[in-house]
């Protein structure tokens, strides 16, 4: 299906995936707007390159072309981000804080009823921002940001946190209600 972009670019959707092709270059920015409901997944490629598989009960908000000195997204819930290699920094907002990237792969958490953001890598280097403060994350790490603006940082088991992309659920020494919480979303 080919859907039709203002002006701007092309939007094509296959395979339960969305895929943007450039007109010409945007002289602003124009947003869109990806809303997936609970047990949807869906997975699109932005402008520059960069996949997102986003989870169930999500919101991306991001540009239909990348205009200025950063490539910026917005996320409320949950995707996983394999960014495109490129000058400009990418940039994930949350409601708790920024995921600024240095590398390339990483999950991030952030559903605005749950006690906390949290940002896994897997592949690179990030940076988690909240405010001034900033923490640099390696694969295998893990960085949290509190509803009280509160950061922490720690070593995780990746598929613990990104096997949701690919349909594997891992739950290991977690409360039976954040298990409940997550599988609510999923079924």
């Amino acid at each position: 299906m080919q859907i039709a972009g203002k002006g701007e670019s092309h939007i094509h959707y296959a395979g339960g995936k969305l895929t943007y092709a450039k007109k010409e270059k945007a002289a602003k920015l124009v947003y869109n707007e990806l809303e997936v409901p609970v047990a949807g997944e869906c997975s699109l490629v932005l402008d520059d390159g960069t996949q997102v598989w986003v989870n169930a009960d999500s919101r991306l908000r991001y540009p239909v072309q990348f205009v200025g000195e950063e490539r910026k997204v917005f996320l409320e819930g949950e995707a996983y981000f394999v960014v495109a290699k490129e000058s400009k920094p990418f940039v994930v907002s949350t409601s708790r804080g920024d995921i600024r990237v240095l590398g390339t792969t990483f999950n991030v958490k952030s559903y605005n009823s749950e006690p906390e953001m949290q940002a896994t890598l897997v592949e690179g280097k990030v940076l988690v921002a909240q405010g001034q403060r900033e923490m640099e994350l390696v694969p295998g790490e893990q960085g949290t940001v509190s509803a009280s603006g509160e950061m922490a940082k720690r070593a995780v088991d990746v598929d613990e946190f990104v096997g949701w992309r690919k349909g594997i659920y891992v739950f290991k020494k977690q409360p039976l209600e954040d298990i409940m919480r997550d599988l609510s979303r999923w079924y």
